[in-house]
Protein backbone atom coordinates (compact mmCIF):
# COMPACT_ATOMS: atom_id res chain seq x y z
CA UNK A 1 0.00 0.00 0.00
CA UNK A 2 1.34 3.23 -1.08
CA UNK A 3 1.19 5.81 1.89
CA UNK A 4 1.16 8.92 -0.19
CA UNK A 5 -0.85 9.69 -3.26
CA UNK A 6 0.68 9.08 -6.80
CA UNK A 7 0.11 11.08 -9.73
CA UNK A 8 -1.17 8.51 -12.91
CA UNK A 9 -0.86 9.73 -16.28
CA UNK A 10 -2.07 7.15 -18.63
CA UNK A 11 -4.15 6.84 -21.40
CA UNK A 12 -5.89 3.54 -21.01
CA UNK A 13 -8.16 3.95 -18.13
CA UNK A 14 -8.31 -0.15 -18.83
CA UNK A 15 -5.13 -0.37 -16.46
CA UNK A 16 -7.47 0.97 -13.62
CA UNK A 17 -9.53 -1.17 -11.97
CA UNK A 18 -12.12 0.71 -9.12
CA UNK A 19 -12.10 -0.74 -5.89
CA UNK A 20 -15.66 0.64 -5.36
CA UNK A 21 -18.00 3.55 -7.14
CA UNK A 22 -15.88 6.72 -7.60
CA UNK A 23 -15.99 9.61 -10.28
CA UNK A 24 -13.45 10.30 -12.47
CA UNK A 25 -12.47 12.29 -15.60
CA UNK A 26 -9.97 12.73 -17.94
CA UNK A 27 -8.08 15.83 -19.23
CA UNK A 28 -4.87 16.05 -21.41
CA UNK A 29 -3.89 12.47 -20.59
CA UNK A 30 -4.56 12.99 -16.78
CA UNK A 31 -7.12 11.27 -14.73
CA UNK A 32 -8.51 12.06 -11.48
CA UNK A 33 -10.31 9.95 -9.26
CA UNK A 34 -12.73 11.03 -5.99
CA UNK A 35 -11.72 8.28 -4.30
CA UNK A 36 -8.73 5.79 -3.98
CA UNK A 37 -8.81 3.04 -6.35
CA UNK A 38 -6.74 -0.05 -6.58
CA UNK A 39 -4.22 -0.19 -9.34
CA UNK A 40 -1.73 -3.86 -10.61
CA UNK A 41 0.42 -2.20 -13.00
CA UNK A 42 3.70 -4.42 -14.25
CA UNK A 43 5.70 -1.48 -15.45
CA UNK A 44 5.71 1.84 -13.95
CA UNK A 45 8.64 3.73 -12.47
CA UNK A 46 6.99 5.79 -10.17
CA UNK A 47 4.87 2.47 -8.83
CA UNK A 48 6.22 -1.03 -7.94
CA UNK A 49 5.28 -3.57 -9.98
CA UNK A 50 2.94 -6.14 -9.48
CA UNK A 51 1.54 -4.27 -6.32
CA UNK A 52 -1.54 -2.97 -5.11
CA UNK A 53 -1.31 0.87 -4.68
CA UNK A 54 -3.66 3.03 -3.11
CA UNK A 55 -4.10 5.61 -6.61
CA UNK A 56 -4.94 9.72 -6.07
CA UNK A 57 -4.89 11.71 -9.21
CA UNK A 58 -4.86 15.39 -9.44
CA UNK A 59 -6.66 17.34 -12.06
CA UNK A 60 -4.69 19.16 -14.59
CA UNK A 61 -5.21 22.69 -15.74
CA UNK A 62 -8.36 22.39 -17.54
CA UNK A 63 -8.76 23.99 -21.09
CA UNK A 64 -11.80 23.12 -22.55
CA UNK A 65 -15.15 23.14 -21.74
CA UNK A 66 -15.96 19.82 -21.91
CA UNK A 67 -13.71 18.42 -19.35
CA UNK A 68 -14.22 21.20 -16.76
CA UNK A 69 -17.92 20.56 -16.87
CA UNK A 70 -16.57 16.72 -16.02
CA UNK A 71 -14.95 17.87 -13.50
CA UNK A 72 -17.25 19.94 -12.24
CA UNK A 73 -19.41 16.98 -11.93
CA UNK A 74 -16.71 15.68 -9.51
CA UNK A 75 -17.86 15.53 -5.76
CA UNK A 76 -14.14 15.25 -4.51
CA UNK A 77 -13.91 18.15 -1.92
CA UNK A 78 -11.06 20.94 -3.19
CA UNK A 79 -9.80 20.38 0.48
CA UNK A 80 -8.79 16.65 -0.50
CA UNK A 81 -7.46 18.03 -4.00
CA UNK A 82 -5.20 20.49 -2.38
CA UNK A 83 -3.79 17.75 0.54
CA UNK A 84 -3.29 15.41 -2.05
CA UNK A 85 -1.44 18.03 -4.55
CA UNK A 86 0.87 18.73 -1.59
CA UNK A 87 1.69 15.25 -0.48
CA UNK A 88 2.26 14.31 -4.37
CA UNK A 89 5.07 16.92 -4.56
CA UNK A 90 5.97 15.46 -1.57
CA UNK A 91 6.94 12.71 -3.16
CA UNK A 92 10.51 13.79 -4.13
CA UNK A 93 12.90 12.29 -1.37
CA UNK A 94 14.70 15.68 -1.63
CA UNK A 95 11.50 17.20 -0.79
CA UNK A 96 10.96 15.45 2.57
CA UNK A 97 13.99 15.63 3.80
CA UNK A 98 13.61 19.37 3.07
CA UNK A 99 10.35 19.25 4.99
CA UNK A 100 11.88 17.36 7.60
CA UNK A 101 14.43 19.57 8.45
CA UNK A 102 12.11 22.58 8.68
CA UNK A 103 9.98 20.95 11.20
CA UNK A 104 13.06 20.56 13.26
CA UNK A 105 14.02 23.75 13.00
CA UNK A 106 11.08 25.10 14.19
CA UNK A 107 10.35 22.29 16.98
CA UNK A 108 14.06 23.30 18.19
CA UNK A 109 13.41 27.22 18.02
CA UNK A 110 9.93 27.05 19.80
CA UNK A 111 12.12 24.38 22.85
CA UNK A 112 14.50 27.36 22.64
CA UNK A 113 11.97 29.94 23.09
CA UNK A 114 10.33 27.67 25.80
CA UNK A 115 13.66 27.33 28.06
CA UNK A 116 14.63 30.76 28.08
CA UNK A 117 11.07 31.47 29.39
CA UNK A 118 11.77 29.11 31.68
CA UNK A 119 15.42 30.42 32.93
CA UNK A 120 14.42 33.84 32.92
CA UNK A 121 12.54 33.12 36.39
CA UNK A 122 15.07 34.79 38.97
CA UNK A 123 16.51 37.34 36.25
CA UNK A 124 13.33 39.12 35.70
CA UNK A 125 12.57 39.15 39.27
CA UNK A 126 16.13 40.76 39.91
CA UNK A 127 18.03 37.87 41.24
CA UNK A 128 21.94 36.95 40.02
CA UNK A 129 21.61 34.14 38.19
CA UNK A 130 22.93 31.81 35.65
CA UNK A 131 21.99 31.29 32.02
CA UNK A 132 21.74 27.27 31.17
CA UNK A 133 20.56 26.12 27.84
CA UNK A 134 19.64 22.76 27.93
CA UNK A 135 16.51 20.90 29.65
CA UNK A 136 19.48 18.98 32.09
CA UNK A 137 19.58 22.99 33.49
CA UNK A 138 22.93 24.00 35.35
CA UNK A 139 23.31 19.23 36.35
CA UNK A 140 24.46 19.24 32.64
CA UNK A 141 28.21 18.99 33.63
CA UNK A 142 27.10 15.94 35.96
CA UNK A 143 24.60 14.31 33.80
CA UNK A 144 27.48 14.71 30.22
CA UNK A 145 30.86 15.06 31.74
CA UNK A 146 29.80 13.30 35.61
CA UNK A 147 30.85 16.33 37.41
CA UNK A 148 29.78 15.25 41.25
CA UNK A 149 26.86 17.43 42.46
CA UNK A 150 28.90 19.20 45.14
CA UNK A 151 31.83 20.42 42.40
CA UNK A 152 29.18 21.48 40.26
CA UNK A 153 27.38 23.96 42.83
CA UNK A 154 30.85 25.29 43.95
CA UNK A 155 31.04 26.03 40.33
CA UNK A 156 28.67 28.03 40.54
CA UNK A 157 29.60 29.69 43.72
CA UNK A 158 32.65 30.43 42.42
CA UNK A 159 31.12 32.18 38.69
CA UNK A 160 29.29 34.44 40.97
CA UNK A 161 32.41 35.77 44.19
CA UNK A 162 30.45 38.87 45.65
CA UNK A 163 27.02 37.44 45.38
CA UNK A 164 25.26 36.34 48.81
CA UNK A 165 22.85 34.52 47.05
CA UNK A 166 22.50 32.98 43.39
CA UNK A 167 19.63 31.87 41.14
CA UNK A 168 20.34 28.33 39.46
CA UNK A 169 18.18 25.71 38.21
CA UNK A 170 18.19 21.71 39.25
CA UNK A 171 16.59 20.49 36.01
CA UNK A 172 13.61 22.87 35.14
CA UNK A 173 13.11 24.04 38.47
CA UNK A 174 14.42 27.41 39.71
CA UNK A 175 16.43 27.04 43.20
CA UNK A 176 18.23 29.48 45.08
CA UNK A 177 21.73 28.56 46.07
CA UNK A 178 22.63 30.54 49.18
CA UNK A 179 26.33 31.15 50.12
CA UNK A 180 26.65 34.11 52.93
CA UNK A 181 27.26 32.32 56.52
CA UNK A 182 24.87 35.17 57.72
CA UNK A 183 22.09 34.41 55.28
CA UNK A 184 22.14 30.63 56.08
CA UNK A 185 22.38 30.82 59.67
CA UNK A 186 18.77 32.94 59.13
CA UNK A 187 17.57 30.51 57.26
CA UNK A 188 18.46 27.42 59.53
CA UNK A 189 18.17 29.24 62.84
CA UNK A 190 16.41 32.70 63.12
CA UNK A 191 13.47 32.55 60.40
CA UNK A 192 13.46 28.30 60.66
CA UNK A 193 9.66 28.34 60.50
CA UNK A 194 9.79 29.84 57.04
CA UNK A 195 12.03 26.74 55.55
CA UNK A 196 11.38 23.45 58.05
CA UNK A 197 10.61 21.59 55.25
CA UNK A 198 13.19 19.59 52.93
CA UNK A 199 12.64 19.21 49.27
CA UNK A 200 10.98 15.66 49.45
CA UNK A 201 8.15 13.74 47.57
CA UNK A 202 5.21 14.46 49.63
CA UNK A 203 3.13 11.23 48.77
CA UNK A 204 4.34 7.83 50.24
CA UNK A 205 5.66 5.79 47.58
CA UNK A 206 6.70 3.65 50.09
CA UNK A 207 6.38 2.20 53.73
CA UNK A 208 10.22 3.43 53.82
CA UNK A 209 9.14 7.08 53.38
CA UNK A 210 8.10 8.06 57.20
CA UNK A 211 11.32 9.08 58.21
CA UNK A 212 12.86 12.15 59.24
CA UNK A 213 14.56 13.32 56.08
CA UNK A 214 11.26 12.96 54.31
CA UNK A 215 8.41 13.80 56.79
CA UNK A 216 7.36 17.34 56.87
CA UNK A 217 5.60 19.78 59.01
CA UNK A 218 4.21 19.01 62.38
CA UNK A 219 4.51 15.27 61.53
CA UNK A 220 8.60 15.91 60.93
CA UNK A 221 8.75 17.25 64.82
CA UNK A 222 6.41 14.89 66.41
CA UNK A 223 8.86 11.97 65.04
CA UNK A 224 12.25 13.92 65.70
CA UNK A 225 10.70 14.80 69.30
CA UNK A 226 10.23 10.73 70.44
CA UNK A 227 13.60 9.83 68.91
CA UNK A 228 15.91 12.68 70.63
CA UNK A 229 16.11 10.47 73.75
CA UNK A 230 17.81 7.53 71.82
CA UNK A 231 20.74 9.92 71.48
CA UNK A 232 21.38 11.56 74.98
CA UNK A 233 24.50 11.52 76.82
CA UNK A 234 23.31 8.65 79.05
CA UNK A 235 22.58 6.75 76.09
CA UNK A 236 26.04 7.53 73.93
CA UNK A 237 27.79 6.22 77.55
CA UNK A 238 25.92 2.98 77.57
CA UNK A 239 26.91 2.18 73.95
CA UNK A 240 30.50 2.78 74.44
CA UNK A 241 31.37 -1.26 75.21
CA UNK A 242 29.75 -2.24 72.32
CA UNK A 243 31.59 -0.12 70.22
CA UNK A 244 34.63 -1.43 71.77
CA UNK A 245 33.63 -5.13 71.29
CA UNK A 246 33.52 -4.06 67.48
CA UNK A 247 36.67 -2.18 67.40
CA UNK A 248 38.60 -5.46 69.36
CA UNK A 249 37.45 -7.48 65.96
CA UNK A 250 38.58 -4.74 63.84
CA UNK A 251 42.28 -4.20 65.61
CA UNK A 252 42.55 -8.05 65.26
CA UNK A 253 41.67 -7.98 61.16
CA UNK A 254 44.28 -5.06 61.24
CA UNK A 255 46.66 -7.11 62.89
CA UNK A 256 47.01 -9.94 60.40
CA UNK A 257 46.82 -7.38 57.45
CA UNK A 258 49.96 -5.65 59.62
CA UNK A 259 52.05 -8.82 59.90
CA UNK A 260 51.63 -9.86 56.27
CA UNK A 261 52.70 -6.64 55.59
CA UNK A 262 49.44 -6.23 53.23
CA UNK A 263 47.87 -2.88 52.46
CA UNK A 264 44.24 -3.07 53.21
CA UNK A 265 40.92 -0.58 52.07
CA UNK A 266 40.02 1.83 54.86
CA UNK A 267 37.43 2.40 53.20
CA UNK A 268 35.79 -0.82 52.98
CA UNK A 269 37.15 -2.04 56.35
CA UNK A 270 35.21 1.24 58.18
CA UNK A 271 32.32 0.26 56.21
CA UNK A 272 32.71 -2.71 57.98
CA UNK A 273 32.86 -2.00 61.31
CA UNK A 274 30.49 1.17 61.69
CA UNK A 275 28.07 -1.47 60.18
CA UNK A 276 28.66 -3.64 62.76
CA UNK A 277 28.35 -0.85 65.40
CA UNK A 278 24.85 -0.19 63.93
CA UNK A 279 23.96 -3.39 64.70
CA UNK A 280 25.32 -4.01 67.85
CA UNK A 281 24.35 -0.69 69.64
CA UNK A 282 20.99 0.41 67.69
CA UNK A 283 19.71 -2.83 66.96
CA UNK A 284 20.42 -5.18 68.92
CA UNK A 285 22.29 -8.07 66.89
CA UNK A 286 25.51 -9.13 65.91
CA UNK A 287 25.99 -8.21 61.79
CA UNK A 288 29.79 -9.85 61.69
CA UNK A 289 30.08 -7.87 58.67
CA UNK A 290 34.21 -7.78 59.56
CA UNK A 291 34.28 -11.38 60.02
CA UNK A 292 31.65 -12.30 56.34
CA UNK A 293 32.60 -9.42 54.02
CA UNK A 294 29.35 -11.21 52.09
CA UNK A 295 27.12 -10.93 54.64
CA UNK A 296 23.08 -9.99 53.93
CA UNK A 297 23.65 -6.81 55.89
CA UNK A 298 27.14 -5.60 54.22
CA UNK A 299 25.58 -6.58 50.55
CA UNK A 300 22.14 -4.25 51.39
CA UNK A 301 24.49 -1.46 52.48
CA UNK A 302 26.38 -1.79 48.64
CA UNK A 303 22.88 -1.42 47.40
CA UNK A 304 21.78 1.71 49.13
CA UNK A 305 25.31 2.98 48.29
CA UNK A 306 25.70 1.98 44.64
CA UNK A 307 21.95 1.28 43.26
CA UNK A 308 22.84 1.49 39.33
CA UNK A 309 22.07 3.52 36.63
CA UNK A 310 18.09 3.14 37.37
CA UNK A 311 19.16 4.24 40.87
CA UNK A 312 20.81 6.81 40.10
CA UNK A 313 18.17 8.66 37.81
CA UNK A 314 15.41 8.19 40.15
CA UNK A 315 17.83 9.82 43.34
CA UNK A 316 17.91 12.33 41.14
CA UNK A 317 14.39 13.22 40.38
CA UNK A 318 14.12 13.00 43.72
CA UNK A 319 15.39 16.00 44.29
CA UNK A 320 14.98 17.67 40.81
CA UNK A 321 11.67 16.88 40.16
CA UNK A 322 9.78 14.70 42.99
CA UNK A 323 6.10 15.56 41.42
CA UNK A 324 6.82 13.20 38.84
CA UNK A 325 7.43 10.39 41.06
CA UNK A 326 4.50 11.96 42.61
CA UNK A 327 2.63 11.09 39.61
CA UNK A 328 3.11 7.87 38.35
CA UNK A 329 3.79 6.56 42.35
CA UNK A 330 7.43 5.44 41.74
CA UNK A 331 9.67 5.25 44.91
CA UNK A 332 13.33 5.50 44.40
CA UNK A 333 14.73 2.83 46.70
CA UNK A 334 15.74 -0.31 45.45
CA UNK A 335 13.50 -3.18 45.64
CA UNK A 336 15.18 -5.82 47.94
CA UNK A 337 15.12 -2.67 50.87
CA UNK A 338 11.65 -3.01 52.24
CA UNK A 339 11.30 -7.38 52.92
CA UNK A 340 15.05 -6.58 54.27
CA UNK A 341 14.26 -4.26 56.84
CA UNK A 342 10.60 -5.82 57.28
CA UNK A 343 12.71 -8.83 58.60
CA UNK A 344 15.18 -7.01 60.58
CA UNK A 345 12.18 -5.65 62.65
CA UNK A 346 10.85 -9.03 62.99
CA UNK A 347 14.48 -10.53 64.17
CA UNK A 348 15.17 -7.74 66.49
CA UNK A 349 11.70 -8.18 68.34
CA UNK A 350 11.76 -11.90 68.31
CA UNK A 351 15.35 -11.55 69.56
CA UNK A 352 14.15 -9.48 72.38
CA UNK A 353 11.36 -11.79 73.71
CA UNK A 354 13.55 -14.50 74.56
CA UNK A 355 15.85 -11.82 76.83
CA UNK A 356 15.25 -11.95 80.65
CA UNK A 357 16.94 -8.32 80.59
CA UNK A 358 15.66 -5.39 78.73
CA UNK A 359 18.03 -3.53 76.26
CA UNK A 360 18.93 0.37 76.48
CA UNK A 361 19.38 0.85 72.72
CA UNK A 362 17.06 2.18 69.95
CA UNK A 363 15.14 -0.24 68.78
CA UNK A 364 13.89 -0.58 72.37
CA UNK A 365 12.79 2.78 72.60
CA UNK A 366 11.01 2.50 69.16
CA UNK A 367 9.35 -0.37 70.19
CA UNK A 368 7.82 0.46 73.70
CA UNK A 369 6.73 4.24 71.98
CA UNK A 370 4.88 2.20 69.58
CA UNK A 371 3.37 -0.56 72.38
CA UNK A 372 2.58 2.60 74.66
CA UNK A 373 0.85 4.28 71.57
CA UNK A 374 -1.10 1.60 70.89
CA UNK A 375 -2.21 1.06 74.25
CA UNK A 376 -3.13 4.18 74.91
CA UNK A 377 -4.51 4.90 71.78
CA UNK A 378 -2.85 7.96 71.14
CA UNK A 379 -2.87 10.06 67.99
CA UNK A 380 -1.24 13.57 68.01
CA UNK A 381 -2.15 16.60 66.14
CA UNK A 382 -0.04 15.90 63.22
CA UNK A 383 -2.07 13.11 62.38
CA UNK A 384 0.87 10.17 62.20
CA UNK A 385 1.29 7.67 65.00
CA UNK A 386 4.64 6.09 65.98
CA UNK A 387 3.67 2.79 63.78
CA UNK A 388 5.92 0.06 61.82
CA UNK A 389 6.02 2.53 58.73
CA UNK A 390 7.19 4.76 61.12
CA UNK A 391 9.73 2.53 62.86
CA UNK A 392 10.70 0.92 59.66
CA UNK A 393 11.55 4.23 57.79
CA UNK A 394 13.67 5.65 60.60
CA UNK A 395 15.75 2.32 61.10
CA UNK A 396 16.61 2.30 57.50
CA UNK A 397 17.78 6.28 57.94
CA UNK A 398 20.03 5.10 60.43
CA UNK A 399 21.46 2.23 58.48
CA UNK A 400 22.45 4.65 55.84
CA UNK A 401 23.59 7.53 57.47
CA UNK A 402 24.82 5.44 61.00
CA UNK A 403 27.34 3.14 58.50
CA UNK A 404 28.28 4.93 55.54
CA UNK A 405 28.67 8.83 56.02
CA UNK A 406 31.07 7.31 59.56
CA UNK A 407 32.44 5.37 57.16
CA UNK A 408 33.64 7.80 54.72
CA UNK A 409 35.17 10.31 57.49
CA UNK A 410 36.95 7.49 58.85
CA UNK A 411 38.82 6.47 55.84
CA UNK A 412 39.36 10.28 54.61
CA UNK A 413 40.71 10.97 57.97
CA UNK A 414 43.12 7.68 58.12
CA UNK A 415 44.22 8.78 53.94
CA UNK A 416 45.05 12.43 55.60
CA UNK A 417 46.90 10.53 58.49
CA UNK A 418 48.83 8.53 56.46
CA UNK A 419 49.38 11.61 53.73
CA UNK A 420 50.81 13.98 56.70
CA UNK A 421 53.10 11.72 59.01
CA UNK A 422 53.27 15.05 61.27
CA UNK A 423 49.95 15.28 62.32
CA UNK A 424 50.14 11.30 62.68
CA UNK A 425 52.78 11.55 65.56
CA UNK A 426 51.03 14.90 67.15
CA UNK A 427 47.82 12.21 67.23
CA UNK A 428 48.94 9.40 68.64
CA UNK A 429 51.29 10.97 71.01
CA UNK A 430 47.54 13.06 72.88
CA UNK A 431 46.26 9.34 72.34
CA UNK A 432 48.69 7.27 74.41
CA UNK A 433 49.07 9.70 76.83
CA UNK A 434 45.51 10.10 77.70
CA UNK A 435 45.20 6.53 77.84
CA UNK A 436 48.01 5.56 79.53
CA UNK A 437 46.61 8.14 82.55
CA UNK A 438 43.09 6.26 82.43
CA UNK A 439 44.68 2.94 81.88
CA UNK A 440 44.10 1.79 78.71
CA UNK A 441 40.08 2.23 79.32
CA UNK A 442 38.25 4.48 77.11
CA UNK A 443 35.13 6.28 78.73
CA UNK A 444 32.77 8.45 77.57
CA UNK A 445 34.73 11.86 79.51
CA UNK A 446 37.85 10.05 78.34
CA UNK A 447 36.65 10.34 74.88
CA UNK A 448 35.90 13.94 74.95
CA UNK A 449 39.44 14.80 76.61
CA UNK A 450 40.94 14.10 73.08
CA UNK A 451 41.29 18.01 71.96
CA UNK A 452 44.03 17.27 69.29
CA UNK A 453 41.48 14.35 67.65
CA UNK A 454 38.59 16.05 67.82
CA UNK A 455 40.49 19.25 65.93
CA UNK A 456 41.65 16.43 63.44
CA UNK A 457 38.19 15.10 63.18
CA UNK A 458 36.78 18.35 62.27
CA UNK A 459 39.30 19.40 59.82
CA UNK A 460 38.70 15.70 58.09
CA UNK A 461 34.72 17.13 58.14
CA UNK A 462 35.27 20.01 56.65
CA UNK A 463 37.45 19.14 53.86
CA UNK A 464 35.16 16.10 52.88
CA UNK A 465 31.37 16.98 54.52
CA UNK A 466 29.29 13.99 54.75
CA UNK A 467 26.50 16.65 53.11
CA UNK A 468 27.97 18.43 50.93
CA UNK A 469 24.89 20.46 50.51
CA UNK A 470 21.57 20.98 52.07
CA UNK A 471 18.58 21.36 50.42
CA UNK A 472 15.42 23.14 52.01
CA UNK A 473 11.73 24.48 50.58
CA UNK A 474 10.36 27.76 51.65
CA UNK A 475 7.19 26.97 53.45
CA UNK A 476 5.95 30.52 53.81
CA UNK A 477 6.31 33.96 51.92
CA UNK A 478 9.40 35.08 52.49
CA UNK A 479 11.71 38.77 51.61
CA UNK A 480 14.99 37.85 51.23
CA UNK A 481 17.02 40.08 53.53
CA UNK A 482 18.59 43.51 51.54
CA UNK A 483 16.60 42.70 48.29
CA UNK A 484 13.52 43.51 47.29
CA UNK A 485 12.40 39.93 45.68
CA UNK A 486 10.33 37.63 48.01
CA UNK A 487 10.24 34.18 47.68
CA UNK A 488 6.68 32.67 47.59
CA UNK A 489 5.82 28.88 48.90
CA UNK A 490 7.53 26.04 47.37
CA UNK A 491 10.42 27.59 46.07
CA UNK A 492 13.39 25.13 46.75
CA UNK A 493 16.94 27.00 48.72
CA UNK A 494 20.17 24.77 48.77
CA UNK A 495 22.56 26.07 51.26
CA UNK A 496 26.24 25.02 50.19
CA UNK A 497 28.41 23.35 52.87
CA UNK A 498 31.05 21.94 50.74
CA UNK A 499 31.50 25.71 49.00
CA UNK A 500 31.81 27.50 51.99
CA UNK A 501 34.31 24.49 53.51
CA UNK A 502 36.90 25.18 50.35
CA UNK A 503 36.27 29.68 50.38
CA UNK A 504 39.47 30.87 51.10
CA UNK A 505 37.88 33.91 52.51
CA UNK A 506 37.37 31.62 55.38
CA UNK A 507 39.88 28.81 55.30
CA UNK A 508 43.47 29.95 52.98
CA UNK A 509 44.45 27.21 51.31
CA UNK A 510 41.37 24.94 51.54
CA UNK A 511 42.93 22.24 50.01
CA UNK A 512 45.61 21.63 52.40
CA UNK A 513 44.83 19.51 55.90
CA UNK A 514 45.65 21.44 58.86
CA UNK A 515 43.88 20.73 61.99
CA UNK A 516 45.40 24.23 63.35
CA UNK A 517 42.44 25.70 61.98
CA UNK A 518 40.30 24.61 64.93
CA UNK A 519 42.38 25.62 67.91
CA UNK A 520 39.72 27.67 69.62
CA UNK A 521 41.26 31.25 68.67
CA UNK A 522 40.51 30.38 64.78
CA UNK A 523 37.10 28.85 65.36
CA UNK A 524 36.23 32.37 67.58
CA UNK A 525 38.06 34.07 64.60
CA UNK A 526 35.32 33.04 62.18
CA UNK A 527 31.76 34.27 61.50
CA UNK A 528 29.33 31.92 62.53
CA UNK A 529 27.84 29.35 60.34
CA UNK A 530 31.16 28.86 58.25
CA UNK A 531 31.32 25.20 59.64
CA UNK A 532 28.34 23.03 58.86
CA UNK A 533 29.40 18.98 58.38
CA UNK A 534 26.31 18.43 59.75
CA UNK A 535 23.71 21.29 58.84
CA UNK A 536 22.37 23.39 61.82
CA UNK A 537 19.74 24.25 63.23
CA UNK A 538 16.29 22.18 64.64
CA UNK A 539 17.16 19.99 61.34
CA UNK A 540 20.59 19.37 61.69
CA UNK A 541 21.88 15.77 61.89
CA UNK A 542 20.42 14.02 65.27
CA UNK A 543 22.89 11.37 65.34
CA UNK A 544 26.41 14.10 65.08
CA UNK A 545 27.03 12.83 68.43
CA UNK A 546 27.11 9.20 67.98
CA UNK A 547 28.99 9.55 64.81
CA UNK A 548 31.57 11.54 66.64
CA UNK A 549 31.84 9.21 69.91
CA UNK A 550 32.26 6.12 67.36
CA UNK A 551 35.09 8.27 65.00
CA UNK A 552 37.14 9.29 68.18
CA UNK A 553 36.96 5.59 69.72
CA UNK A 554 37.97 3.84 66.70
CA UNK A 555 40.68 6.54 65.57
CA UNK A 556 41.82 6.63 69.38
CA UNK A 557 42.27 2.61 69.10
CA UNK A 558 43.67 2.11 65.55
CA UNK A 559 46.76 6.01 65.68
CA UNK A 560 47.82 4.05 69.37
CA UNK A 561 48.52 0.64 68.06
CA UNK A 562 49.50 1.45 64.15
CA UNK A 563 50.99 3.37 62.07
CA UNK A 564 49.19 3.88 58.26
CA UNK A 565 50.97 5.08 55.35
CA UNK A 566 50.53 5.48 51.65
CA UNK A 567 51.04 2.28 49.76
CA UNK A 568 51.75 1.27 46.15
CA UNK A 569 47.64 1.33 45.66
CA UNK A 570 47.06 4.73 47.17
CA UNK A 571 45.50 7.41 45.06
CA UNK A 572 47.35 11.12 45.20
CA UNK A 573 44.54 12.70 44.99
CA UNK A 574 41.72 10.39 45.03
CA UNK A 575 39.91 9.35 42.45
CA UNK A 576 36.01 10.11 43.24
CA UNK A 577 32.86 8.53 42.30
CA UNK A 578 31.24 10.53 39.24
CA UNK A 579 27.42 11.56 38.91
CA UNK A 580 26.78 11.50 42.89
CA UNK A 581 25.67 13.67 45.38
CA UNK A 582 28.70 12.78 47.83
CA UNK A 583 32.05 12.57 48.09
CA UNK A 584 32.88 8.96 47.76
CA UNK A 585 35.84 7.32 46.77
CA UNK A 586 35.70 5.06 43.27
CA UNK A 587 38.48 3.11 44.05
CA UNK A 588 38.70 2.56 47.70
CA UNK A 589 41.65 4.11 49.92
CA UNK A 590 44.14 1.50 50.04
CA UNK A 591 46.69 2.04 52.97
CA UNK A 592 49.86 0.46 54.37
CA UNK A 593 49.29 -0.23 58.18
CA UNK A 594 52.46 -1.71 60.66
CA UNK A 595 52.20 -2.26 63.91
CA UNK A 596 54.11 -0.51 66.18
CA UNK A 597 56.75 -2.02 67.79
CA UNK A 598 55.19 -1.77 71.66
CA UNK A 599 52.15 -3.36 70.25
CA UNK A 600 54.26 -6.55 69.25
Amino acid sequence: MLNTPVLVRSPKLSSIEPSGSFCSSIANGHIMLNKPVLVRSPKSSSIEPNRTHIIVSLPPPVTDTVASSQFDKCDTPGRFVIIANFFSVCADKKAKMWLFGVLIAFASILALVLLRKRFNYWRKNGVPSTSPWTILGDLWPTFVKGRIVPFVYNDICKAFPNEKYVGFYDLLSPNLMVRDPELIGTIMVKDFAHFQDRMTVQKRTSRLDYHLITLCGEQWKSVRTKIVPTFSANKLKSMIPMMEYCAQILDSHLREKALAGESFDAKETSARFTLDVIGCCMFGLHFNSLDDPDSEYRNIGKIIIDPGIKGMILQVLRFTWPKLLEYFNISELPTPLLPFFTKLLKQSEEFRKHESTKRNDMMQLFLDIRDQEEQNNVTDDSGISFNDNVILSNIFLFYVAGFETTAATISFCLYELALNPEVQSKLRQEVRTVLKANGGELTYDTLKRLKYLDMVISETLRKYPPAPFINRVCTEAYKLPGSSFTLEPGTRVTLVPYSIHHDEQFYPNPKKFDPERFTPENIEARPPFTYLPFGDGPRMCIASRFAKIEMRLILTRLVSKYEFTPGPKTEIPIQLRSRIFQIIPKNGIHLQVKLLEENL
